[in-house]
Parts: structure tokens; C-alpha cells; sequence
């Protein structure tokens, strides 16, 4: 039930997923575990937002065959 839909290059990687989760709390399934429920499209909106504001986006990807792109 899981996969990637979408990839984000970012220049702190650590600070974005700090962030990402902090956007995502409202959607947490759980404390201890990092799922969320949460429809893609609502989810890439917050991602997005978030990700550009924070001036920390290098390149978005649509889809995984895309990564190989980044050799």
C-alpha cells in the first residue's frame, strides 16, 4: 500500500523531514511510527508549500522513474 509518488531534492534534508512532520502532525496515524493518513494530493500541496517557502527546494520529481535522471 505504499510507494513513491513523488520525490523532493532539497538542500537540508534533516530540516525539510523535521518540517515536513511538523505540517503533518494533524495526519499522524500514530506517535511512534512515521504514517500518516492523508490523500496524496492534499499531502504534495502541504509538501510543496512548505518546501518553497523554506527556500530549501532544489528539484521536484513526478515520478520514480524520473530518479534515475540524477545519475
Amino acid at each position: 500500500p505504499f510507494g513513491v509518488r513523488r520525490c523532493w531534492r532539497v538542500s537540508d534534508p534533516h530540516a525539510v523531514e523535521r518540517m515536513v512532520h511538523s505540517q503533518l502532525a494533524d495526519y499522524r496515524l500514530r506517535n511512534d511510527r512515521e504514517f500518516f493518513r492523508v490523500d496524496f494530493p492534499v499531502a504534495a500541496k502541504i509538501l510543496d508549500d512548505a518546501i518553497g517557502a523554506s527556500g530549501m527546494a532544489i528539484r521536484t520529481l513526478d515520478a520514480l522513474a524520473s530518479l534515475t535522471e540524477l545519475g
